[in-house]
């Protein structure tokens, strides 16, 4: 029992700094996504916004936590591999969501279903939580350890 209390506590000590990374990452893919989406198309934005929004958290950790892996290069590697796993899990979260969304309705939350934004806001929000958990355990996990 102490055992999962401990691993519980690490991980609520790195979420700390895993936070305040994660704050300037989304600052940095909102502007740079923003600023890119007004002079080239919406793939290559995303793409820009994102790579510098990894470095960015990446850069960030790095400076408050110690690597596990030595090899800068390589960890940034699987700084990228985890960002794409969180996106690749926001979009099967979203797909989810949509194609089941009548369960919505039993939940008694139709204003939700009634009002398209509201429902984009709150299933971006849902998939965002189920990504930030994959990817601040896996960057606990591969990555960074506490100084």
């Amino acid at each position: 029992m102490t055992f999962l209390f401990d691993k519980v506590v690490s991980y609520l000590i790195f979420l700390r700094f895993y936070l305040t990374a994660t704050f300037f990452g989304v600052i940095v893919d909102l502007v740079i996504y923003t600023y890119l989406r007004n002079h080239i198309n919406i793939i290559s934005s995303a793409t820009g916004s994102f790579i510098l929004s990894q470095i960015t958290v990446f850069s960030i950790l790095n400076s408050l936590q110690q690597r596990k892996i030595k090899r800068k290069r390589y960890a940034l590697t699987i700084q990228f591999l985890i960002g794409l796993g969180t996106v690749s899990i926001h979009i099967i979260i979203l797909k989810f969501l949509d194609s089941n969304i009548y369960l919505l309705g039993y939940f008694g939350m139709q204003n939700i279903l009634n009002d398209k934004n509201l429902y984009s806001i709150a299933s971006k929000f849902i998939a965002a939580c189920f990504g930030f958990i994959w990817t601040s355990l896996m960057t606990r996990k591969f990555i960074f350890k506490p100084k």
